[in-house]
């Protein structure tokens, strides 16, 4: 949008916010621990600086997935590939006879 002042010759330009936003309460090491996590992930401003909003969108966005050890791998299948490899045994001891 743009706006002109009365009696000036300058031009305002003002862009409305069209994204939500949130504010994340932080110690300095939650911050500095974000901001590694975000240069592993090359999450940057430019070519260097390190952008938390950017990995979070990131996460939201479904383009990188959080996993802890332990646990299921987020979007597998267990039982697809239980499936293949009884298939895969099946089609091992048919050879074997055939052999």
């Amino acid at each position: 949008m743009k706006t002109a002042l009365p009696g000036n010759n300058r031009v305002v330009f003002c862009m409305a916010r069209k994204k939500s936003q949130i504010t994340l309460s932080l110690t300095g090491d939650q911050k500095e621990n974000l901001e590694k996590i975000a240069l592993q992930f090359n999450q940057r401003w430019g070519n260097e600086k390190p952008n938390i909003s950017s990995l979070i969108r990131a996460i939201a966005d479904g383009e990188l997935l959080i996993y802890q050890p332990g646990s299921p791998i987020p979007g597998s299948d267990r039982e697809y590939y239980r499936k293949q490899i009884i298939a895969l045994k099946e089609v091992i001891c048919s050879l074997e006879r055939l052999a």
